[in-house]
């Protein structure tokens, strides 16, 4: 797991609030995992969904 976030992939956005949400979902998507099933990745879900639980 890398620790290290990448600033670079919010480059088009202006809104601190917007940077810091896209940061640190494309950390979590390429880091995480699902620990209630076998798979070694998550996958994205759509804007906006309310709910999404393991």
């Amino acid at each position: 797991m890398k620790l290290s976030l990448r600033p670079e992939v919010a480059k088009n956005y202006k809104s601190y609030s917007q940077k810091v949400r896209i940061i640190s979902e494309k950390w979590f998507e390429e880091n995480m995992y699902c620990p209630a099933c076998p798979s070694n990745f998550l996958q994205h879900t759509p804007p906006n969904e309310k709910v999404v639980d393991f």
